[in-house]
């Protein structure tokens, strides 16, 4: 279980070394999902560095008590409030993403069938070539019902931080962060599995099936997400790391869902590919027993 963590951590680098990399021709794909990821963390730096101070305190205010138990209240207050402007610039990073990767699915779903087909050996990607309209108006719906989702728990994670200002969020980043980490593996396996028409339902059942993997894969991205620099290139290195990770590693496909084609040749990625299954041999015709020799006489 521990290697398949290690192996989904390492798919997001896998996904922009591809792009990045061996295959800088795909910047016709990526280059509007960078500057859309750069837009949304602008904001959300903006957001938390503004308003933080203005959410923390007003939760609970400045100690203004004296003596020793003062300064402790006092340190506390600093700690609840780095831990707000944290959680604020995370939730707000994940949801301005989440809302540029509406406006960049085009340019994803493009991304991520290149990916499949150069990978693959130049085999054409599964599933319908849907136009822009409604390949925007099916990612819209699926973004709508995770970001349901991610809001239905995220939500009651605020008001327990504002009900139990100091001890509340000390929960409840921990909570956040691990709910992140399950919503961005299941949000960058979406593309190779749309084209395969897999349900929500079916998506999510990879983190029952996969749990060390898509838990490596999610942390991973997470990581891309919140390290200065690296954080602008990291949609179209989850695109591309997702739908590798989904060719090679998702072996066994939820009930009712099709199973990835397997490649046949190693991919670009520098991951291992899965090896391609030998037909087995017919066995031998046993000889005419006497019974069959007496039958034919």
């Amino acid at each position: 279980m521990t290697i398949g963590f290690f192996q989904g951590l390492s798919y997001p680098l896998r996904g922009a070394r591809f792009v990045y990399v061996q295959h800088f021709a795909l910047i016709r794909f990526w280059i509007v999902p960078v500057l859309l990821t750069a837009t949304a963390l602008a904001l959300s730096l903006y957001w938390a560095f503004n308003y933080g101070e203005e959410v923390a305190t007003g939760l609970w205010a400045i100690p203004s008590s004296d003596g020793f138990w003062g300064k402790v209240l006092a340190g506390l207050h600093l700690v609840y409030r780095g831990l707000v402007a944290l959680l604020l610039f995370m939730v707000g990073t994940l949801l301005s993403v989440a809302c540029s990767t509406i406006l960049a699915a085009p340019f994803n779903e493009a991304l991520s069938r290149e990916v499949e087909r150069l990978s693959t050996g130049g085999a054409k990607p599964e599933g319908p070539n849907v136009g822009l309209i409604v390949d925007l108006g099916r990612t819209m719906a699926l973004e709508a019902v995770k970001l349901s989702v991610y809001c239905g728990v995220m939500v009651p994670l605020f008001l327990i931080g504002w009900v139990l200002p100091a001890v509340g969020h000390v929960v409840s980043s921990p909570v956040a962060l691990a709910l992140s980490v399950l919503f961005l593996a299941v949000d960058y396996v979406d593309w190779p599995a749309a084209r395969r028409n897999w349900t929500v339902r079916q998506r999510f059942g990879l983190l029952r099936q996969y749990p060390m993997l898509m838990t490596g894969f999610g942390l991973g991205v997470w990581v891309l997400l919140f390290v200065p620099l690296l954080n602008l290139l990291f949609m179209p290195a989850a695109v591309a790391g997702g739908t590798l990770m989904f060719l090679f590693e998702i072996k066994n496909p939820p009930a009712g869902a099709a199973a990835p084609s397997p490649a046949t040749t190693t991919p670009a990625s520098g991951g291992a590919a899965p090896s391609t299954p030998v037909a087995k041999a017919e066995p031998e015709a046993k000889s005419a027993g006497p019974a069959d020799k007496q039958g034919a006489s």
